[in-house]
């Protein structure tokens, strides 16, 4: 098991709101198969699908699926909004958990590390589909850790 594996291994896990989280993934992917979905060629419906054939979000399944493996003491589970709202306490907090010792010279803190390049706009009914995609892994994360958590995802 991945527990007896790595037994004293901590794990952080981030939670980005399943939308925001889902439309990033969308608009990567068509980004990185430098496509224009308006123009002819692969169109939204295939990367909808591409999307919905990964399970990189699925929240519901995995969370408790690591709880279970390595024990809920063993993961720190936090939403992404403090990465950009609350950045110093986030990484406090890990290295409180992980039994580090505390640092203050991190620079930068707040500045993006990856932005997605531009694509075509997505049209409206993509955005539906994305938010539908998304609205059991909402429904989750409000039921297992609350309303706060969830708007701090964002």
């Amino acid at each position: 098991t991945l527990s007896g594996m790595l037994p004293k291994t901590k794990f952080v896990l981030i939670v980005r709101e399943p939308a925001a989280r889902t439309m990033s993934q969308l608009k990567m992917a068509v980004a990185r198969a430098k496509a224009d979905p308006g123009s002819g060629g692969k169109d939204w419906s295939f990367f909808l699908k591409k999307i919905k054939t990964n399970t990189r979000g699925n929240y519901q399944t995995a969370i408790p699926l690591w709880q279970k493996s390595v024990g809920a003491d063993r993961i720190l589970i936090l939403p992404f909004g403090r990465v950009r709202n609350d950045p110093a306490n986030l990484l406090h907090e890990i290295e409180d958990f992980i039994g580090a010792e505390r640092f203050d010279g991190y620079e930068d803190m707040a500045e993006p590390s990856h932005k997605t390049k531009d694509v075509a706009p997505v049209p409206d009914w993509v955005a539906r589909e994305v938010e539908d995609m998304a609205a059991p892994q909402r429904d989750y994360l409000i039921e297992a850790f609350g309303e706060e958590f969830y708007k701090n995802t964002r």
